[in-house]
């Protein structure tokens, strides 16, 4: 296969001619939302715990129960990480190479200042490497709702489930959920398809929101900005192959010398979007607002974990659609 790269020193990219194969879009989300529902009904769920979570499952600080739940205040501590629910490795047990969705329902009751957050995620104690899913949220004092998110877990380890608060919360925690689900099916040398809701192989901007086919996000800082990156647990970027992304995109508004980006980033390299590495790997255009089109990206992995992520510099409101990344192999 003759497909022009441009390498760089961890993973290397270019912009790519499009794809000879594709379905109108209408109908490839179609086809896509079929093939999820077929995957996720046709397999049942292994449920690892369900109900309040109490002391045996989990280790328990900074909390008492409540009715049905758990009451977590912590705002009269100093120090900004508290983890206040552990699960308990011996009590329920990850197995590595099975996918996890954990779920619970959640209201806050008051948060300590206006960078307060919640965050959960599965990992190795002790050992950084190890970690899958961390994902940190904000919200409101009042705000209630439920959260999920779904995670591969591809090392063995004593693994565990953590919930916890950055810079002082108080949240009810109920209807905890832990269960194995099966991958999403997929078309035949694809590793993503669109539809993008409640979508756990992405990592999302907190700003921004699913739609309908999408993902719409408004950034407002006035350097680098992330839209999205995909998950290095989720989306498993193989060494030595070759990937093509594509996406649909439409500009609502941006502020004067906006530019938009994508790019390959691995594990090795250090620094944001403004250092010189980072700069070498960026592909980027300017963002005109009312502007729509299609976006290519070509690259070769050459180390495990990378990224791909979307974003833009100086500040846009920006809709994405119909992203697709194919795995054209060696």
């Amino acid at each position: 296969m003759n497909i022009p790269l441009a390498k760089f020193t961890n993973c290397s990219s270019t912009q790519a001619p499009p794809a000879t194969r594709r379905l109108p879009q209408a109908v490839s989300l179609l086809v896509v939302a079929v093939a999820f529902v077929s995957a996720f009904s046709d397999v049942r769920a292994e449920v690892l715990f369900e109900g309040k979570p109490e002391p045996g499952p989990f280790a328990i600080h900074f909390a008492q129960s409540s009715d049905g739940g758990l009451e977590v205040d912590t705002t009269g501590f100093e120090e900004p990480w508290r983890t206040f629910l552990y699960s308990v490795p011996t009590q329920i047990t990850f197995s590595p190479g099975k996918r996890y969705k954990i779920g619970y329902d959640y209201k806050v009751q008051k948060l300590k200042s206006n960078e307060t957050r919640f965050y959960h995620y599965i990992d190795v104690p002790s050992d950084e490497s190890s970690r899958r899913g961390h994902q940190i949220w904000a919200a409101k004092a009042g705000e209630s709702g439920r959260k999920e998110f779904i995670t591969t877990l591809a090392d063995s380890g004593d693994y565990r489930l953590g919930i916890g608060a950055v810079n002082g919360g108080a949240i009810t925690i109920k209807n905890l959920k832990i269960e194995e689900v099966p991958p999403p099916k997929l078309d035949e040398g694809y590793i993503y398809q669109s539809p993008m809701e409640n979508d756990e192989r992405l990592i999302f901007n907190p700003a921004g929101k699913i739609v309908d086919g999408g993902y719409e996000v408004t950034t407002t800082g006035k350097e680098w900005n992330k839209y999205l990156d995909t998950s290095a647990q989720e989306l498993r970027l193989i060494p030595g192959h070759t990937y093509r992304v594509s996406y649909n995109y439409s500009v609502q508004d941006a502020k004067e010398g906006a530019r938009m980006n994508h790019h390959v980033r691995g594990p090795s390299e250090s620094g944001d979007a403004s250092d010189s590495a980072g700069k070498a790997q960026w592909v980027s255009w300017e963002a005109k607002p009312g502007e729509s089109g299609h976006k290519e990206l070509t690259f070769q992995v050459t180390e495990p974990d990378c990224q791909i992520k979307l974003g833009d510099y100086g500040g846009t409101s920006v809709r994405i659609e119909a992203m697709e990344i194919e795995d054209l192999g060696k």
